[in-house]
């Protein structure tokens, strides 16, 4: 291995060598004791790991941030365009040029690849924690004086940027907790022990982290030392110090979780039978210096030990100074087995040992404690608990969460603010209304739809304030409240609770668009007819049976004007040559956006859904939005979202054909079938057209883009829309 590739050599220490700073405080902080040259080792090793090469858990959501990174770079590129009231392909061909260029260079900094993105999947990606940070400094030099200032017209927040950073700094954060929990029990058994590193990688056929992973484990596995065995009874069992607090190999042999995130370290008395090779555990006893307790002493399957080792856990308690023992049966159906224990080790030892009533007393303080914590974290959202004292020696406690969602106050009318400011305005109807909305599993998922209570006025933003799912029992019941004994869930809720906080501080995020479509709904805020019809739609108020039909109603109950919207629809490119379309140049975006504009390629596609329905006929409602955009430039394709309108007026067999479509009940996927097929037809169409008529290139017919487009930006909705006033 040459000096100049060698991932070990330490020029730097660990804080130097350019990992993110969390991922680097992490290893100093699970590496604790090892020397700084171990440690600026194991930070070079993820430093230079492939993302790829990673246990599958990881390298999926990895590779996945990695994909995601280009995809929200492109979309916030695309957005600007359209929010500057231009489409991407109205730009001028220079800024076209330099967003594509732009792109390419960010897909061969993400991928390591000089291919970029052009293969399926991400499994081949490249990449290195450093790709990351290398693509981020060049979007927020674009994003401050590049392509993306120039067509924003001022500079871009960075905001945007450091979210996803820190999202996938934090996978990768976790992904390193993960694979140094073995290698942290190998490396703190002796303090050269990492002096190893460089021949076991060398020696190796895996990846470097991989190598020292496998090592580590089977090192744990095989290897006890001397020096941790504190000592030995005359029954030859020991007590052995593994020196640290959660051991795989202990929560293997005992089948508990090995691991006790308050102690220090575990102490695991062992007994080993002449010509094994192995010992075995019969107790685990978790201890905290610092604090001077001890919280665990459990036997087999979290049962209390045995009554023939109290004198051996007697010894150690002695040994340790008699540290106060908090051992009251947390995590066990044992509660007998507990008491008497704890009984015997009160009247045989000078510790103070808790007994079990003392539970409800530490899971309060337990639950303070994170709560204080999570506090201190979040922006907007809030997190309580409360106790069950019904059984004191199994409580539980019941959790509640809420989060804060910003609107800013220049989004609404005066006339409309003034009511919300003087708590006027939402009603109870209304708050009940945007909280079905906020339910939505195709929107958030992550928030109920009983409101937490009106809003607040918050500086030059409105809050909004939702209850939020506990995801561990979420689409499973509509409490609010959830209950349990273990107090791992109320942190595991806070930090749902901590990343919904997080995510809702980005201008634009899902939760705030979400939010935008209720309060249009409710009429809060000003929006076009189809979102008021869509949330119709999904309440359940303006149709029945599909998911593609909205209706209106005139005064007498009866339809006065019916609108057939179909979902977002895709075309992939990948996948017209599935079709027979396996020419390049048909396949190109700009060529096929026209063709999906063109009357020619409408008929064909209205033709498909009238075929898929059983019409023989070629008469069809009349078509009053057609909106195609890009969706993806890395794998190319467009979304279409159409929709058609019948009036009092139609003949009676438009009506027919128009109710034939409804009947047939067609999803999404059938929609996406139905466009690629349509696309194939048009092009032959265009070809026989062409060869009839002589002509080497067809003029592809021109379709005339419908003013209605709902994908454009909020504000321009609200600007075409303003003076809607219903049908």
């Amino acid at each position: 291995m040459s000096s100049s590739n060698n991932p070990l050599l330490l020029q730097e220490g660990l804080f130097d060598i350019g990992l993110p700073a969390a991922a680097a405080e992490t290893i100093n902080r699970i590496l604790e004791g090892i020397p700084e040259k171990g440690k600026t080792m194991i930070g070079n090793v993820f430093k230079n790991s492939l993302f790829s090469s990673l246990p599958t858990i990881w390298r999926r959501r990895l590779l996945n941030d990695a994909h995601n990174y280009v995809t929200q770079m492109k979309d916030i590129g695309i957005a600007l365009s359209g929010d500057s009231g231009n489409k991407f392909a109205d730009l001028s061909e220079e800024d076209r040029k330099q967003f594509m260029q732009l792109w390419h260079n960010l897909e061969v900094i993400i991928t390591g690849s000089d291919d970029g993105i052009d293969r399926a999947g991400q499994d081949w990606f490249l990449t290195k924690i450093g790709n990351i940070q290398r693509a981020s400094k060049v979007m927020k030099k674009s994003f401050k004086k590049g392509i993306y200032a120039k067509i924003n017209g001022a500079p871009v927040s960075v905001d945007i940027i450091d979210s996803i950073d820190a999202h996938i700094y934090e996978d990768f954060q976790s992904a390193i907790e993960a694979m140094l929990e073995n290698i942290q029990v190998w490396l703190k058994s002796h303090k050269d022990e990492y002096k190893k590193i460089p021949d076991i990688i060398k020696t190796s056929n895996y990846y470097a982290l991989q190598a020292l992973y496998r090592w580590a484990d089977q090192w744990i596995r095989d290897v006890e030392t001397d020096e941790q065995k504190i000592y030995t009874f005359d029954d030859t069992s020991y007590w052995y110090d593994l020196k640290i607090n959660n051991c795989p190999v202990e929560a293997e042999r005992m089948g508990h979780c090995g691991g006790d995130s308050r102690a220090s370290t575990l102490y695991s008395l062992r007994y080993k039978p002449k010509g094994r090779q192995k010992s075995s555990s019969y107790v685990t006893i978790s201890f905290s210096d610092s604090q001077n307790i001890i919280y665990q002493i459990k036997g087999k399957l979290n049962k209390a030990p045995e009554e023939k080792y109290y004198k051996h856990i007697a010894w150690l308690i002695k040994k340790l100074g008699n540290p106060k023992v908090i051992e009251i049966g947390e995590h066990s159906d044992d509660m007998s087995g507990f008491k008497k224990m704890s009984a015997w080790l009160e009247e045989n030892t000078d510790a103070v040992v808790l007994n079990a009533a003392s539970k409800i007393q530490q899971m309060e303080t337990e639950l303070n404690n994170m709560q204080q914590d999570f506090t201190q974290e979040y922006f907007y959202a809030k997190l309580n608990f409360n106790l069950d004292n019904a059984e004191e020696h199994h409580p539980v406690y019941s959790m509640e969460g809420i989060v804060g969602v910003l609107i800013p106050k220049e989004e609404f009318s005066a006339e409309i603010l003034e009511k919300i400011e003087n708590e006027i305005l939402p009603t109870r109807e209304q708050l009940s209304e945007i909280g079905f909305i906020m339910d939505d599993t195709s929107a958030t998922g992550a928030l109920m739809s009983n409101v937490a209570g009106p809003p607040m006025v918050r500086n030059d933003d409105i809050v909004f304030y939702f209850y939020a799912a506990n995801l561990v029992v979420g689409g499973i019941t509509d409490r609010t409240w959830n209950h349990s004994s273990d107090v791992e869930d109320f942190a595991r809720f806070g930090g749902d609770i901590l990343s919904i906080d997080r995510e809702v501080t980005v201008n634009g995020n899902r939760f705030q668009e979400d939010l935008k479509r209720g309060l249009m709904y409710v009429g809060l805020l000003d929006g076009g007819p189809f979102l008021s019809l869509f949330h119709g739609v999904k309440s359940g108020k303006v149709q029945e049976n599909s998911d593609w039909v909205i209706e209106t109603e005139d005064q007498d109950g009866e339809p006065s004007l019916i609108w057939f919207q179909t979902p977002l629809i895709f075309v992939d490119l990948r996948r017209l040559e599935l079709e027979g379309v396996d020419e390049e140049y048909y396949t190109k975006p700009p060529v096929v956006e026209k063709i999906l504009n063109s009357n020619t390629f409408k008929e064909m596609f209205m033709n498909e859904i009238s075929i898929e329905s059983l019409v023989s006929d070629t008469i069809f409602p009349e078509m009053e939005v057609w909106d195609v955009h890009f969706e993806n430039y890395s794998n190319p394709s467009f979304v279409i979202q159409a929709a058609w309108a019948i009036n009092d007026q139609s003949n009676e067999r438009i009506s027919e054909v128009a109710w034939l479509w409804i009947n047939s009940e067609l999803g999404k996927s059938d929609f996406e079938k139905m466009l690629n097929r349509a696309y194939y037809k048009t092009l032959n169409k265009m070809f026989n057209t062409a060869a009839a008529s002589g002509q080497e290139d067809f003029n592809f017919p021109g379709g005339k883009r419908l003013p209605v487009n709902e994908s454009i930006s909020h504000k321009d909705i609200i600007k075409k829309w303003k003076g809607f006033k219903g049908f």
